[in-house]
């Protein structure tokens, strides 16, 4: 019998406890060193509006074809307009920066994230595979290692426990 995988499930105790969503928004809020911001007028030069959006629609494409969670897709966008903020990106490069930032978050999220080979597959054979691993050093110094943020879909896990916790009799979060 080959390995077996399962997919971890969301903690009831930390959802219902109304700490965590104040720490999640106080974090998004005031400790990300890297906001995003309107990059393409303040740092991109070489990129539009328009290259970004074909490249996160190619990315929800690899997410689908992937069948990757819901939340790879989240990460990896938000890894990519943070990059994106602080670093000069060529049209060239845009399509190894976006791949790479999903492999970041499959690697985050997945139980089984893609090699290096299937990567430069989903790529088209763009890139090598040394083009990925010093565009997953790159991401990582500029981010300074700082993976964990809190995408929409986390932050509502919170909130609608958080509001059916509020709705039960007795409760003292009013």
């Amino acid at each position: 019998m080959g390995p077996m995988f399962v997919r971890s499930q969301p903690d009831p105790v930390l959802l219902s406890d109304i700490r965590v969503l104040h720490n999640l928004l106080v974090s998004e809020s005031h400790h990300q060193r890297v906001r995003v911001r309107d990059y393409m007028a303040q740092v991109q030069q070489l990129i539009t509006p328009n290259h970004r959006k074909i490249v996160t629609d190619w990315m929800l494409e690899v997410c689908e074809d992937q069948h990757f969670h819901p939340e790879v897709y989240f990460h990896a966008i938000n890894y990519l307009d943070r990059f994106l903020c602080i670093q000069l990106v060529g049209r060239d490069t845009l399509q190894l920066v976006g791949l790479t930032a999903l492999w970041l978050a499959a690697k985050q999220e997945e139980l089984v994230p893609p090699g290096l080979e299937q990567l430069v597959t989903l790529a088209a054979e763009s890139y090598t595979e040394i083009n990925f691993r010093h565009m997953e050093l790159l991401i990582l110094a500029k981010l300074e290692l700082r993976l964990a943020a809190p995408t929409p879909a986390y932050l509502l896990n919170h909130m609608i426990a958080a509001e059916e916790e509020r709705d039960w009799p007795g409760s003292s979060w009013r």
